[in-house]
């Protein structure tokens, strides 16, 4: 794909991440006019109190975005934008793996295999702070297990990352 391309689709999707952030931060009572509009569902429990956790996650989506968009542009203007660029693999128990991938593909490893095992329990945690699906649709419960694949995908990239760029 062109570095243009890449950048491009980079750039839109921390646009959007960030969007997203800084109205949970601001105004959760916007936030949740933006998720009516943008789901066309309605949203329940989100207009309600202060909202710390939303105003909480909103903070840490835009900050993160910001991150990653910031990482995104200095790689493509520095003509290093470049995927997975596989070496000698070595072991992180000698020191030279990046521990910081293993620890974060675990997490992520073992949050997909519990999404997939107890997705009743992850949606009523989900329904506890505030998302607007019921955990009793079969339609919320399949999306918590595609979300738990995802996080096991995202966990084995991370993991495979760490072990083979040193």
């Amino acid at each position: 794909m062109r570095p243009t391309a890449v950048l491009l689709i980079g750039l839109l999707a921390t646009a959007f991440a960030l969007v997203n952030g800084v109205l949970m931060f601001v105004s959760p009572k916007r936030y949740a006019a933006f998720l009516r509009w943008y789901t066309r569902s309605q949203v329940s429990g989100i207009e309600s109190g202060p909202q710390i956790e939303l105003r909480i996650a909103g903070l840490v989506i835009a900050g993160m975005s910001v991150f990653f968009g910031w990482i995104l542009i200095e790689k493509v203007g520095s003509g290093r934008l470049g995927f997975v660029t596989l070496r000698e693999p070595t072991s992180p128990m000698t020191g030279s793996g990046s521990w910081f991938g293993l620890v974060a593909g675990g997490l992520a490893i073992f949050t997909g295999v519990y999404s997939l095992l107890r997705p009743r329990s992850v949606g009523s945690w989900f329904q506890a702070h505030g998302t607007p699906h019921p955990p009793e649709t079969a339609t919320f419960l399949r999306r918590i297990k595609t979300l738990g694949i995802l996080f096991i995908v995202v966990g084995a990239f991370f993991i495979f990352v760490a072990i083979r760029n040193p």
